[in-house]
This record gives structure tokens, C-alpha cells and sequence, in this order.
């Protein structure tokens, strides 16, 4: 191939040449068969961002795989009306072109298709009439994904798939497939030059594939300290004591009564099957998904391990832990059971999480969750969030709240909010002020009347909120404040591992021309406090605790009958 000179990068800045302090990474052995140049117009000139190597395409088997998706979709869309009308010659001539043309299609798409890493940028190029490179700054990759799908795994094939900041709910740039070995050596590199970032790019020694690895091992990397392992009996019995699959006997039988009356209907019928099928979706998805859970942890943060059909290797960096969340339903209670969830920063809402958190602890006793939990975010302690000694919600709050009131509670440690909440589904909720964006007062018409108001912790991503419900408007001020001092302070790194005692509120005495006890109530339905780019003052005992001075933002006040907190509803 003709030499010629590196192209300026648009994405990454002036050209790098071979000199430079960062090394190119390459990927498989030399005469592995995926590793040749890919064919096409850019063989011949060097892309943007293209450093002494070639782009590497992905395994000669991904097109198979593609292509076999092909086959359901086919048959999905051949109906019985379609078999009997058009004759089973011309439907079957019809679903074999279709399948070819499928495979075809996915071969021509493998033969475009390739990926570079170099410096810290990894390149992939995809496309067939719209031709496409992609350059992706490892410094934005939050998070690398190792996933075995079901009609991969006969072949000995994975998927890695990245999770960015502003990446959106699906994977960036997902390289489908490769084996399950050069996969993880990807994994590792990628997140080791994502760690890194803003230092000079070293050479990665990467560790020696084992011929004899099992191909389900989890890590190739360190070795990983065994934290929790999923006790399968303990997953299905949990799934099975939810309200969804408890609740679909009683539908199943009105379809069985349609079916044994003299004229059935079908759309009567088809209306309660779907809404079944609907009910046991979730506990039918998380049983699969979380089947052979395991977590671990080594240098690089979490890893995880799970999944029946769809296996899926996840390393989750401690420091991407953005909240907490702890759930006991109420039928789990006799037993003791308990299921913890993480947020993690850089995963969407799509695909494998369920409403943007991942599982710590799918279920187990909450002895051994909690000790889980302690080992990852020491400020929780092993005995469980209540041993931090929570404050209660005053008396008041019973008319407001009349099942929960006795769980509502709250405490602030030294890193974090713990709350507690939840009356059918018993929840802790737990959120770091290093991640902490905003923190809001709310106050609906029903609080007012009491003199009551709520206070919500956001942090980075939104999925997991603590909010401290229905506190006095006084307190709800102070509680506020506290926590906005403490985002600030932690606004550069801190480690989670600092003393767990919990730090009871002070409050603030009120200044001088302060307003009275009997004072209007506050505009607080939704004030927002950012934690990060405001300066605090202590909260007037008696003001308004949403206006701008009692929670320390620059915020304009909405009208008090603002919506609700989650709490409130």
C-alpha cells in the first residue's frame, strides 16, 4: 500500500504521526483471519485519525449471526392468511429471497465495518451508501460492556458495547462480534485509557489469553474478589411473590371463561392474553437477565457477571456510582429479603436497565445485602441504613401521609443523604453530594395546610431522587441549606470511604428583620438549588424555605401550587 501522510483528525486536533508518545493498539494475533485491512476506498488513502495501522474488521462469523436474525423477523411476518392465499410455494419462495438478501445485506455491512484504537480515540467505521467514521475520546466512555447474546455464544463470539456521556439510551458504536477473548483484552484497554485520561498515554502490557479459559469467565484482567453470588432458588421464589405474577392467574381466567361460552370472542380473548403476557414480562426479564449473578471487584472498579440467554460482563468504576436505591415489597418482608440497585453515570434508560439502574444485589437476606452494600459505599453501614440513627418525620405528617408516616425518616451523613420511605415496597434511598446537581424544596396545597414541605436531592442522572418527605417548613429550610454546604464542599473528589457518623441538622438562628413564625407560606413547589455553582447563606428560620436565600440558589420561585414531589402523589 502507498505511503501518504496522516490526515489532520477534524475531531481530535493536528495529525499524530508514529513518533508520538502515545502507541497505536492492535488487536489479535498476526495472522488471525479478522485482522486483514478492510477492503474499499480507504484502504488506499489513510482515514482521519488513522495511525500506522490499518482499521480491523470485526469476526468473519458476525454476518452469520446478523443474517440470522433475519429468519425470525421473516417469520414473523408470514401469517397463516398469507400461507393460505398466496399458496405455500410462492410464500416460501418469497421468505427464502428475503433471508438471502438478509445475509447479503449483513455481508456487505461486516466487509465495511471496522474499529482502530489510538493514543486514547477509538475509531470505528461503519456504513454501505452512507459511509461513516465515528472517533470516540475515551475520556468520555463511562463504561465497557462485554455481552454474549444467545446465537453469539455457540460460536464463541461477544459484543462490547460502550456507554458515554451523552451517549442517549443505546450503546455507542457496539463492535458485534468479536471473539470472546480479544473482547475482553478490548474491554480492558478501553477503560484503562478511559482511567488515564490527561495523563501520557503508556503502552498497556496486555495478560495472556488462556486457551483453556472457560469462555464464560467473567474476567481476564486481575483477579476479582468475590462479593455476592446469586442464590437461584432465592431469585425465582422472589420473582414468583411480585404483584405481576401473582396478579396474572386471576386475568388468565377470563379468557378460559370467553373460550368455554357458546360464542367466544377473539378480541375479547386477545385483549387479556396481551395484558398477561404484559403482567409477566418484568419478573420473565429479570429472571433471565439476572440469572448467574455475580459481582466481584479488582482495580478497575465492580465486576459483574449474569444473564441466562444474553450473558453480559460489566465492570462498574466505584466512582460512577452516582445513588443508591434499597426495595422490599411487602410480600418479601417475612423473609427478610431485600434488593439493592445502583445508578451508574453513562448508562441509559434502554436495553439491559431498568429505569436506569443496574442491580448490586438482586435479592438475598438483608444481612448479606447490607454487607455487600457496606463493602462498596462504606457510608452505609453493615447493619443496614436504620443503625445510622434516622430523624422521623414530625407528628404532623401522619395527615399527609397516613401509611407511611411511621417509615418517613431521614439522616445526613458526612458524604451522603439516606432516606427512607415507601409503604407497599419499603425503599432506602442513598445519594453522594459529590454527584449531587440540584437540591429542590417542593410544597403542595395538602402540605401548605400543614406547614409542611419536602426536600429532594438531585443527583447526576435523575433516576434515583432522595427526598426527604414532609418535614416542617422551618426544617425543610434548614435541611436544605445543610445539604447545599455539603455539595459544595465536596464538589472536588472525595472518597466514599469517610466516617459514616451521621451529622444531625444545625439549625441556623434567624437574622435580624426575619419574618415571623406566622409568616406567609413559602413558594415552594419548585425551587431549585444548584448545588454546584451557588454560594450558601444560613436558611432564615422563619422564612419562605424555597425562596432563593433559605436554600441558597439563585432561583426564581414557582407558584406554590407547583406538582408534587414523587412523595407526594
Amino acid at each position: 500500500m502507498t505511503d501518504h501522510p496522516p490526515a489532520p483528525d477534524p475531531i481530535s486536533g493536528p495529525p499524530l504521526t508514529a513518533s508520538s508518545e502515545a502507541p497505536e493498539y492492535r488487536l489479535g494475533a498476526p495472522d488471525a483471519p479478522h485482522t486483514e485491512p478492510v477492503p474499499g476506498p480507504a484502504a488506499e488513502a489513510p482515514l482521519a485519525g488513522q495511525v500506522g495501522g490499518e482499521f480491523r474488521r470485526l469476526h468473519p462469523l458476525s454476518p452469520l449471526i446478523r443474517g440470522a436474525r433475519g429468519i425470525g423477523v421473516v417469520g414473523a411476518l408470514v401469517s397463516y392468511q398469507a400461507w393460505g392465499s398466496a399458496g405455500w410455494r410462492a410464500v416460501a419462495i418469497a421468505a427464502a429471497v428475503i433471508v438471502l438478501g438478509w445475509f447479503v445485506v449483513a455481508w456487505i455491512a461486516w466487509r465495511f465495518t471496522g474499529y482502530f484504537v489510538a493514543a486514547r480515540e477509538l475509531h470505528v467505521r461503519d456504513g454501505i451508501l452512507s459511509r461513516r467514521q465515528r472517533t470516540i475520546p475515551l475520556e468520555r466512555v463511562q463504561a465497557v460492556d462485554v455481552v454474549r447474546p444467545a446465537l453469539a455464544r455457540p460460536f464463541g463470539l461477544a459484543e462490547v458495547r460502550m456507554e458515554v456521556v451523552g451517549g442517549g439510551k443505546d450503546a455507542e458504536a457496539p463492535l458485534a462480534y468479536l471473539t470472546v477473548a480479544e473482547a475482553e483484552r478490548l474491554r480492558v484497554h478501553l477503560l484503562r485509557l478511559a482511567a488515564d485520561a490527561g495523563a501520557p498515554a503508556p503502552a498497556v502490557a496486555l495478560p495472556d489469553i488462556d486457551a483453556d479459559q472457560p469462555t464464560d469467565a467473567p474476567s481476564v484482567t486481575t483477579a476479582v474478589g468475590g462479593l455476592f453470588k446469586v442464590n437461584h432458588r432465592l431469585l425465582v421464589l422472589s420473582q414468583l411473590l411480585t404483584f405481576n405474577t401473582l396478579s396474572a392467574p386471576f386475568l388468565l381466567v377470563f379468557p378460559i371463561l370467553e373460550f368455554t361460552s357458546e360464542d367466544p370472542s377473539t378480541a375479547t380473548v386477545f385483549t387479556f392474553v396481551s395484558g398477561i403476557v404484559g403482567l409477566i414480562q418484568v419478573p420473565v426479564r429479570r429472571l433471565l437477565g439476572e440469572w448467574g449473578f455475580t459481582v466481584g471487584r479488582d482495580a478497575d472498579g465492580l465486576r459483574v457477571h449474569r444473564g441466562m440467554l444474553d450473558v453480559r460482563n460489566q465492570t462498574v468504576p466505584i466512582s460512577r456510582i452516582q445513588a443508591v436505591r434499597i426495595r422490599q415489597p411487602l410480600l418479601w418482608r417475612p423473609f427478610g429479603w431485600v434488593r439493592i440497585e445502583i445508578d451508574v453515570a453513562g448508562y441509559g434508560q434502554g436495553g439491559q436497565q431498568e429505569n436506569g439502574r443496574s442491580a448490586l444485589v438482586p435479592v438475598a437476606l438483608a444481612a448479606d445485602a447490607f454487607a455487600v452494600l457496606n463493602a462498596v459505599l462504606p457510608t452505609v453501614p453493615a447493619a443496614g441504613p436504620d443503625a445510622l440513627g434516622l430523624t422521623p418525620a414530625p407528628p404532623r405528617a401522619r395527615r399527609r401521609a397516613p401509611f407511611q408516616h411511621r417509615r418517613l425518616a431521614y439522616a445526613i451523613t458526612d458524604i451522603a443523604l439516606v432516606t427512607r420511605s415507601g409503604w407497599l415496597t419499603a425503599r432506602h434511598d442513598v445519594a453522594l453530594f459529590a454527584r449531587a446537581q440540584s437540591v429542590r424544596i417542593s410544597q403542595g396545597p395538602w402540605q401548605r395546610s400543614l406547614d409542611l414541605a419536602s426536600v429532594h436531592l438531585d443527583p447526576a442522572g435523575g433516576h434515583t431522587t432522595p427526598t426527604v418527605l414532609h418535614q416542617g417548613t422551618r426544617d425543610a429550610g434548614h435541611i436544605a441549606t445543610q445539604l447545599v454546604d455539603l455539595a459544595r464542599a465536596h464538589r472536588t473528589t472525595t472518597p466514599v470511604t469517610a466516617d459514616p457518623t451521621p451529622t444531625p441538622p444545625a439549625p441556623s438562628p434567624p437574622p435580624a428583620g426575619a419574618a415571623s413564625p406566622n409568616a406567609a407560606p413559602p413558594s415552594a413547589g419548585a425551587a431549585s438549588t444548584d448545588a454546584a455553582s451557588t454560594d450558601a447563606a444560613p436558611a432564615p428560620a422563619d422564612a419562605a424555605p424555597a425562596s432563593a436565600d433559605a436554600a441558597s440558589a439563585s432561583a426564581d420561585a414557582a407558584p406554590v401550587d407547583a406538582a408534587p414531589a414523587p412523595g407526594d402523589r
